[in-house]
């Protein structure tokens, strides 16, 4: 069995009771709060906390029927629960954590102390859920529909693909936009089948495109202006915000109202560009993951590789703008979130191998020279080989992964669908929509869309139909 969890838009039916959700937020905060000033307290005092289920729950009770306001007998208590289960949780790691520090023991994971929850946050409410009723604070009711204790019905963007698991969870959220997300985990049966016959494909990441030994994938024009539009346009309406009234949490003083148009403006399009990314990202990894079952790449210290240069007072960085268009332009490739999502759609894994000098390496006789690639041309100053530098670097990538996967395992191959390109095209994007199956448009004389020159590779540019 593995954990997988959907994520689906909501749509609130009629009769639903919007009011509550911010109503639970509000209560579950109070009561989080409360209790983790109880845990504070105790810790301070005794120096250790009793952080048991059967603790909080009896805790729990008595304040929602005795010594709390009764405001608090409306919410949810199973989902109140959960939360304080989760502090406690949270809690007790925190002072195991503080005990090994106590006595000179770097622990390997660190957890600081919990903070309170302050007025003002995106609301987000978890709860179990079920399709039969037994367990849980919601139910489905059919497909698209789950019906929420106390609140209502709600209905998913699309119908959910595993009805038939009993328990799951769920949590319900906000985003900053003013719209809202369900997300749905459960256990489904691991379907990876297993692999007799394994195919390694090597995987270039760069800024700009995602290349293979036998071709390059670049976003088309298309899409990639409209990303670059709603940044632009989320970057202009926080430069909006940034001169209006903002709100005070502190005294509970909302901000005005041009801020809030502002600021949901800003983050309408920070979700748009984020989408796209997302969108893109997925529809490689189904290309890739339909071709081979295994995946090589190159072990990148991406957090390292997007540090800022700003230095410090004493120390002032260089080229400081230049580092962070270069640090805009790497995350936004989304390289990690590729890895994450092959690691679960290949038949096989990902194989990691060192990216030392697989751009300078020449893969037809392995001379490795720094004058070997010139930009985006690789030609080799030993054997005249020439090639594309991103597919010479994935053809030592894919090397590398074979040689770790051992004896038995083969090169792989994209599996392209042909597709007949108008005559009139004018430039490398063609309108249409990617099929379940990862079609893509395969051309061997495309535009390079950072260069503007053409290569004897195949560029392959994915359906714009973000």
């Amino acid at each position: 069995m593995v954990l997988r969890t959907y994520t689906f838009g909501v749509r609130f039916r009629k009769g639903f009771k919007k009011e509550m959700l911010a109503r639970q937020a509000g209560m579950d905060r109070y009561v989080y709060n409360k209790l983790l000033e109880t845990f504070k307290e105790e810790y301070r005092r005794a120096g250790r906390v009793n952080t048991t289920r059967g603790r909080i729950n009896a805790w729990y009770t008595d304040l929602r029927n005795h010594s709390g306001p009764r405001w608090m007998r409306q919410s949810i208590s199973g989902v109140t629960r959960q939360i304080l289960h989760d502090l406690g949780r949270h809690y007790d790691q925190y002072v195991e954590t503080e005990k090994l520090k106590a006595v000179n023991i770097k622990p390997k994971a660190e957890f600081g102390e919990p903070h309170f929850k302050k007025y003002g946050g995106h609301i987000s409410i978890p709860f179990t859920i079920t399709h039969d009723g037994t367990i849980g604070q919601a139910r489905f009711t059919d497909t698209r529909t789950i019906k929420i204790a106390k609140m209502g019905e709600v209905k998913l963007s699309r119908e959910f693909p595993v009805l038939n698991y009993r328990y799951k969870t769920a949590q319900l959220f906000q985003l900053p936009d003013g719209g809202w997300r369900i997300t749905i985990s459960c256990d489904i049966p691991d379907e990876k089948p297993t692999v007799t016959e394994p195919t390694v494909i090597g995987i270039d990441r760069n800024v700009g495109n995602v290349a293979t030994p036998d071709c390059v994938m670049i976003i088309p024009e298309k899409v990639a202006r409209r990303m670059n539009n709603a940044e632009k346009t989320a970057s202009k309406a926080q430069k909006i915000a940034s001169r209006r009234q903002k709100p005070d949490y502190t005294n509970r003083k909302p901000g005005s109202r041009r801020w809030v148009k502002a600021a949901k403006r800003a983050a309408k399009n920070k979700r748009k560009a984020a989408n796209i990314r997302k969108t893109t990202a997925h529809k490689i990894s189904r290309v890739i993951s339909d071709s081979t079952t295994h995946a090589a790449f190159e072990k990148l210290p991406i957090q390292n590789m997007a540090k800022s240069a700003k230095g410090t007072e004493e120390n002032p960085g260089k080229n400081v703008a230049q580092k962070s268009g270069l640090n805009k332009a790497i995350l936004e490739q989304c390289w990690g979130l590729l890895a994450l999502l092959l690691a679960y759609k290949l038949a096989g894994e990902i194989i990691w191998v060192a990216a030392a000098y697989t751009s300078q390496r020449c893969c037809s006789c392995g001379y490795t020279h720094k004058d070997n690639r010139d930009d985006r041309k690789f030609l080799c100053k030993r054997c005249g080989h020439t090639s594309h530098a991103d597919c010479n670097a994935g053809s030592n990538i894919e090397d590398a992964g074979l040689q770790k996967l051992g004896p038995g395992a083969t090169h792989g191959q994209l599996k392209l669908r042909d597709v007949t390109l108008p005559a009139n095209t004018g430039s490398a994007h063609v309108e249409g929509r990617l099929d379940v199956e990862g079609s893509c448009i395969s051309s061997p004389e495309k535009r390079q869309a950072q260069t503007g020159e053409r290569y004897t590779s195949c560029i392959v540019v994915l359906w714009s139909d973000v």
